[in-house]
């Protein structure tokens, strides 16, 4: 993916900062667009989508945080990723510009080469993003397509998982087989009791040699390609109201790595004189819009580089357990991570190894922790860590612990070795705090101290 052709949009008050992030921007190849004015940007914006908005927070008229609520509601540009520019250090603001929809924030006096990591990084992930998207939309199109033609007609679909024997029913399933209640999801004994008593074995026996043909012992009549079993089967089933119907089943067998064993078909109602009905099987592949659903709901939820939860995904774990918490008076504690003097990481061996740090932070609080225990990235070299059901004190001594064996690993590479340390802030639920952000905020002013008190330790706000 070519992201130099791409378009970044900076809306900044500040002309000197906004020369600085343009020509940052440019000589990088990147397509600037520049605003003083929110108001006309909101506008022009529109008219003219980009792959990237840096917003400055603070703003005479319109603020940055009223900016981004504009941008969020306007259904062409709120997939748009909005990194904040600010030198507000205060959690406050930072929780802020992510619960109005922010992606990421730069703190000023900001780098170069974080402007440019940054900026690529998310205008990759928004066009990944799109082209899901986009390829998403399509095979709804596709699928509502298939279910008007069904209706046309007057075919039912049902889906029989060979592992479980369980099938699944359509709408025009109940309808053919005369059922007022709409059956979802039947066993496949259930569904035998519609056969007639005489066919009853002769389906069986015929559903049974549906296998994946490399379980067969040898090429058989049934196999008609090199991943497909199918069945044939004319038999006549018994409706509730005693009528009697023939059916043609014709089935497909599925077998991919990502699938569970399924065989797909429709049933055709197709009455004539003798009231005939022809069931005719097919067998739908649904392996890539599985894959591309699971790509799509990992990447709204997960942070790229180091595959712990990113900060929208983290503060919603957080919020719903201080609702929940709170209503039953349980304990929650909260661990704030900040890597020290990260920074000089950066200078010193370069963004390459500065994320292998990251990374393996995340590895090793990951190792430590509870599978109940939850770790998120705010952005940068901040982590946040959620406790449920964790006391003061049993948080104390985990972060304690964290520290030691962060301070006690080293980072290796073909020539270089060095130890990396971590400060952390750690908060505890207390039945006088009123809202989320008052408990995230001990949190972070205690690694403020922690940070200020030597560095590698653990300061607790209680």
């Amino acid at each position: 993916m070519n992201l130099k052709d791409k378009t970044v949009a900076i809306i900044d008050d500040d002309a000197g900062t906004l020369k600085l992030l343009g020509d940052i921007l440019k000589n990088e190849g990147f397509r600037v667009r520049q605003f003083n004015n929110g108001a006309f940007a909101l506008r022009s914006i529109e008219a003219d989508l980009p792959e990237i908005i840096l917003l400055d927070m603070c703003m005479p008229i319109m603020n940055g945080i009223e900016i981004c609520k504009e941008l969020k509601q306007n259904p062409k540009i709120r997939h748009v990723p909005v990194i904040f520019i600010t030198g507000l250090h205060e959690m406050e603001y930072k929780i802020k510009g992510f619960q109005v929809g922010g992606a990421d924030y730069i703190t000023k006096p900001f780098q170069k080469q974080e402007v440019i990591a940054r900026v690529k990084v998310h205008i990759a992930l928004h066009c990944s993003f799109e082209k899901i998207k986009r390829i998403s939309e399509e095979l709804e199109k596709n699928k509502k397509k298939l279910e008007i033609a069904q209706k046309i007609a007057q075919l039912g679909h049902w889906e029989w998982n060979t592992k479980t024997d369980e099938i699944e029913l359509s709408d025009g399933i109940n309808h053919i087989l005369g059922l007022n209640n709409n059956l979802k999801k039947i066993t496949l004994e259930q569904f035998i009791q519609f056969i007639h008593t005489d066919d009853k074995i002769r389906v069986l026996e015929n559903m049974r040699k549906v296998v994946p043909v490399d379980e067969c012992d040898s090429i058989c009549d049934n196999c008609i390609s090199d991943d497909l079993c199918h069945f044939e089967c004319e038999y006549r089933i018994i409706l509730p109201n005693g009528e009697t119907r023939i059916i043609q089943s014709k089935g497909k067998y599925l077998n991919s790595q990502n699938t569970n064993h399924t065989v797909v078909g429709t049933v055709q109602d197709e009455t004539v004189e003798f009231t005939r009905i022809k069931m005719l099987g097919i067998a739908q592949d649904i392996t890539r819009q599985k894959e591309l659903e699971l790509k799509l709901e990992e990447q709204a939820t997960t942070d790229f580089l180091t595959g712990c939860y990113n900060r929208r995904r983290f503060l919603e774990f957080v919020q719903n357990g201080f609702d929940l918490f709170s209503r039953y008076s349980d304990e929650m504690s909260l661990l704030m991570l900040d890597l020290d003097l990260f920074k000089n990481v950066n200078d010193t061996y370069g963004h390459a190894v500065g994320d292998l740090v990251l990374i393996k932070l995340v590895e090793i609080c990951q190792a430590e922790l509870r599978n109940t225990d939850i770790v998120g990235r705010y952005g940068g070299e901040e982590f946040v860590v959620m406790l449920p059901k964790t006391s003061n004190v049993q948080a104390f001594e985990l972060a304690e612990r964290l520290c030691k064996v962060i301070a006690n690993t080293k980072i290796i590479t073909s020539n270089i070795r060095f130890n990396f340390t971590t400060s952390i802030g750690l908060s505890t639920l207390k039945s006088t705090d009123k809202n989320v952000d008052n408990f995230i905020k001990r949190a972070d002013e205690a690694l403020y101290q922690a940070k200020h008190s030597g560095r590698n330790c653990v300061v607790n706000s209680g």
